[in-house]
């Protein structure tokens, strides 16, 4: 390995990669990307985000207006993660593809030249993977303090992608790494607010920034990640054994294969097995009333997902773990309607919330639960879920993420069809400008889709 982290991460972002195994991995990740995204995008704090951002040339998914090339990135992040339907590198909780994929979308329009589809799909696995690999050193020793590990990785992930993209010389690029790690944290207190998505939207700024100013003189020291005092033994539990080995595995190791979860819920990775088994065992009720629901399941379930009080919006209602079960288990389903405040304030459904107990158990995974429902009638259910639905023991199948952008985008003047198309033949698209045209709204598509 390079002497330093960011050199090997610097050298990695530039060099020559075959991703032809993968890019059906990234084609997926993208598609569902945009799924996640398409009924965020007219939620009020993402309007917020653009009302802010100030006019510029480029333009974020699923909006007309321009804004500057690091604002649009951030817009980008924000809208794929706000709702919490954006997948999940399960092995070290980082919402791998909203910092990368808001970053290069944006970056893209600002880029030296025209950009293939193949060069975008090789910048977004440069940043992905490096974000991951960075999210498998630090992961532990960052939630157990509180954080949330994808801004502090996202920064960095998104340098090395806008670095290739914008074709940096090495000696930039490794600067632009350097400086990256100074851009953005986020704490899990503020889980259920606007603020978790704004954070990895701010990482997605950061890393575009640092890009800009290395491009512009800025220097940084190539110590910053791995050095005494550098990001990853600063964040370590013993800094004298932080394992670097992920980092030595880029380009031959491709994360995205083996531990991606694309959600089949709108709501937070750790809720997922507990919805599955919850809508499993409803059915064999008959309708009898519930008397308790148990609940084992991922050691950090209890950490932010077990709130003292009930939900008063609809992200604090992602967020509450007896909501989600309770609200899947009274009303026979889970979507983004079962976060309205009809549902999050239905007084059956905070009856049931009641009678909800989680424990944990240091042998689950993130994907990964025991449920035991309780009946009036003295009958007990009861199901297990090892690795949910979404994950890669249980995919999404293509048709089902090409599902899921269609119904996320139903209010939306677009053509779903046309994104799906687009994103699928990325590796021999000429241009990018076919799928960046299928993002924008169109009268058109309007009033295609309100007349069907």
């Amino acid at each position: 390995m390079t002497t330093t982290a960011v050199g090997a991460v610097a050298d990695f972002a530039l060099s020559t990669v075959d991703i032809s195994g993968v890019v059906h991995e990234y084609e997926r990740c993208i598609l569902n990307a945009f799924g996640a995204a398409g009924n965020a995008a007219r939620t009020e704090p993402i309007d917020a985000l653009r009302r802010v951002a100030g006019p510029g040339p480029c333009t974020a998914i699923f909006s007309d207006r321009g804004h500057p090339v690091e604002e649009t990135a951030l817009i980008n992040a924000a809208t794929i993660h706000l709702l919490d339907f954006d997948d999940t590198y399960v092995r070290a909780l980082c919402h791998a593809t909203s910092p990368v994929l808001g970053a290069v979308l944006a970056a893209a329009q600002a880029a030296p030249g025209p950009v293939s589809g193949r060069e975008f799909l090789e910048a977004f696995a440069v940043g992905f993977e490096v974000e991951v690999a960075l999210a498998d050193i630090l992961w532990e020793p960052v939630y157990d303090r509180g954080f949330h590990v994808t801004p502090f990785v996202g920064a960095p992930g998104v340098a090395a992608a806008i670095s290739r993209l914008w074709r940096l010389t090495p000696a930039q690029a490794r600067h632009a790494i350097g400086i990256s790690v100074t851009g953005a944290v986020s704490y899990m207190e503020n889980f259920g607010s606007h603020v978790k998505a704004y954070g990895i939207g701010n990482s997605t700024r950061s890393g575009i920034r640092a890009v800009q100013l290395a491009m512009a003189g800025f220097t940084s020291m190539e110590s910053a990640l791995d050095g005494p005092s550098g990001m990853l033994r600063a964040l370590a539990t013993d800094p004298a054994r932080i394992d670097l080995g992920p980092l030595a595995e880029l380009g031959r190791n491709w994360r995205v294969r083996d531990s991606m979860l694309l959600k089949y819920y709108s709501t937070g990775t750790i809720m997922q097995a507990a919805l599955q088994a919850a809508l499993a065992e409803r059915p064999k009720a008959n309708g009898t009333d519930v008397a308790a629901i148990r609940v084992r399941g991922f050691r950090g379930i209890r950490q932010v997902c077990v709130p003292e009080r009930p939900p008063a919006s609809s992200l604090e209602a992602k967020f509450d773990f007896p909501y989600c079960v309770a609200a899947a288990w009274v009303d026979g389903q889970f979507l983004e309607h079962q976060m309205s405040a009809d549902r999050y304030l239905d007084q059956e459904v905070l009856r049931v919330r009641s009678l909800v107990d989680v424990v944990t158990g240091d042998e689950l995974g993130p994907l990964d639960c025991d449920m035991e429902i309780e009946l009036v009638d003295g009958r007990t259910l009861s199901s297990s879920v090892r690795q949910a639905k979404g994950s890669p023991q249980a995919p999404l199948t293509d048709s089902e993420l090409e599902d899921k952008l269609r119904l996320s985008t139903s209010d939306l003047p677009v053509d779903p069809k046309r994104i799906a198309d687009e994103a699928w033949r990325l590796e021999s698209a000429p241009s990018l400008e076919p799928l960046q045209s299928s993002l924008t709204p169109s009268p058109a598509h309007a009033g295609a889709r309100s007349g069907r």
